[in-house]
């Protein structure tokens, strides 16, 4: 999926590319436009019909990841409030989950 969709975080507007909506469509993981590593989750809402996205979680506040440059995929928990993205190391194949949550905020 290579969507564009203008998000907010700290009051400031970044495009992000969508990586995954939720099941419920409440929700969508996206890469930071022109940052490799920076993936977040946001919350959708509505701009008078437009698809926009309010920053929630993020994944460099969980961990540092720099290792683990290639994205493999998302699993969605939605009932369990989170979401959970995945990295490999190309160079040794190791992969790293990283927990997305809901209700950050």
């Amino acid at each position: 999926m290579n969507e564009i969709i203008s998000v907010t975080k700290d009051g400031e507007n970044y495009d992000a590319y969508v990586k995954s909506f939720s099941p419920s469509g409440k929700y969508f993981v996206g890469k930071q436009k022109g940052d490799v590593l920076h993936y977040c989750m946001y919350k959708v809402r509505d701009n008078d019909g437009n698809i926009c996205g309010e920053f929630v979680d993020s994944c460099i506040d969980h961990t540092c990841y720099e290792d683990f440059t290639s994205f493999t995929g998302i699993s969605w928990y939605e009932d369990r409030g989170f979401a959970e993205v995945g990295f490999r190391d190309m160079d040794t194949y190791r992969s790293k989950d990283i927990r997305l949550y809901f209700n950050k905020k």
